[in-house]
């Protein structure tokens, strides 16, 4: 999966949030589409709200055509 050229670095945590920031996000946001994009929002969201009091991620990146950043929580990658 080339999304591990996609790294990202917490830069701060606050009382449910966890807030991170993605740096090269070009491949996430433009070569991996959107089904890629979601996939790796999601299992980064899935597993920082594993820690205690964790409710939400937020990512910080550059917006572009397959990402979109903001706060997410599990239930926003739940699809019925």
């Amino acid at each position: 999966m080339k999304l591990t050229r996609t790294l990202y670095s917490m830069s701060s945590i606050s009382v449910h949030s966890i807030f991170i920031k993605i740096g090269k996000s070009n491949y996430l946001t433009n070569q991996s589409g959107s089904s890629g994009a979601e996939a790796y929002m999601a299992e980064v969201t899935y597993n920082l709200t594993e820690i205690k009091g964790s409710d939400f991620v937020h990512f910080n990146f550059k917006k572009e055509n397959h990402a979109r950043p903001g706060t997410y929580s599990k239930t926003d990658f739940v699809h019925e």
